[in-house]
């Protein structure tokens, strides 16, 4: 239909976007990106050609991740590698090639191990593969309801797990509890000496003892509250992903630099990574940031700060178990993670 389409009109910007559709549908991903290409230089700027531009970014990152995955181990022959590379160059759909890289990945690991840095390597690529695959690169965020164009907002930086993970890096990190009376039980909690400072959800403001500052807010994609108040960082956690979209264009234009991205929307949620079941309920927002700052393991210290008071935002009983058996040192208004 396409081929069809653009005998007719060979400038037809419609026809470009669906050959360039049904060719990434087919495994033939050169092609694709050269229809998209295509079809953006004939359109205008606008929603549509942003929606392409993430089509066509994602499509030129999957390549990429496959390129590098096959550079890691070049001598090697065995049957696992070659069928990923065949699978990687033969014009495959997703799914298969997919299919093929998770193998690799499993016999990569089994041969070498978690430890190994080519196998490290490998898993970042094979991860970030995987996202690409399941859903496009996130184009600006809109903050507000803009349109990309700085009309009715559009400000806010992409923040991915990646841009995080630099940014928390050898830090101090505190989260700090929304208990409005946090200076009565804990009188010295010293939160403004930490490096990040972290709220979560609807966090009471102007609390004597909380401290000044707020540099990552953490929120539910069910939260409109303090929406307003400026912060370094505000990561939106929400699933399913349309109601996190919805929830990310509702943020207030200039209160916040960067925003996490679709690769933070619903982060270390694997129930055999974590010791959940599938039925347990969703986590709460604290418990979701303190989770997923434990496993990037990077920060110098990750301490929790009067979640064990009366208040708003505590942590469920077992969050809190959970936390106290993976800490250095445990208090009842203070729990060290390391």
């Amino acid at each position: 239909l396409a081929d069809a389409a653009l005998t007719v009109r060979r400038n037809s910007r419609a026809a470009w976007l669906l050959r360039a559709r049904a060719l990434e549908g087919i495994g033939r991903g050169a092609e694709a990106a050269e229809a998209y290409e295509r079809h953006l230089a004939l359109s205008e700027p606008g929603p549509g050609t942003r929606a392409a531009a993430a089509r066509l970014a994602a499509l030129t990152e999957r390549r990429e991740c496959l390129a590098g995955a096959l550079r890691l181990f070049p001598a090697d022959d065995c049957t696992e590698a070659r069928a990923f590379a065949e699978a990687a160059g033969g014009g495959l759909p997703v799914s298969e090639v997919r299919a093929a890289f998770t193998a690799y990945m499993d016999h990569r690991l089994r041969e070498r191990g978690a430890a190994d840095p080519a196998v490290r390597d490998l898993a970042a690529l094979y991860a970030a593969y995987c996202r690409l695959a399941e859903r496009d690169r996130m184009p600006d965020p809109l903050l507000g309801g803009g349109n990309g164009r700085g009309e009715g907002g559009g400000d806010g930086e992409p923040l991915a797990v990646g841009d995080l993970r630099n940014a928390v890096a050898g830090r101090t990190v505190c989260l700090v509890a929304n208990t409005p009376r946090l200076a009565d039980h804990v009188p010295d909690a010293g939160i403004d000496a930490y490096d990040l400072v972290v709220r979560c959800d609807a966090f009471p403001l102007d609390v004597p003892g909380a401290g000044e500052r707020t540099d990552i807010h953490a929120l539910s994609h069910r939260t409109t509250a303090c929406l307003d108040h400026r912060v370094g960082i505000r990561l939106v956690f929400g699933d399913p992903a349309e109601e996190w979209l919805r929830a990310v264009r509702r943020l207030v234009p200039g209160a916040q630099r960067r925003v996490g991205d679709a690769s933070l929307r619903h982060p270390v949620t694997d129930p055999a990574l974590i010791g959940e079941s599938a039925a347990d309920p969703g986590p709460t927002t604290a418990f979701t940031m303190l989770r997923l700052l434990d496993f990037l393991g990077v920060c110098q210290a990750v301490d929790l700060i009067g979640f064990d008071l009366p208040g708003p935002g505590r942590l469920r009983p077992a969050e809190r178990a959970w936390a106290e058996a993976r800490a250095e040192d445990s208090t009842t208004t203070r729990i060290s993670l390391r």
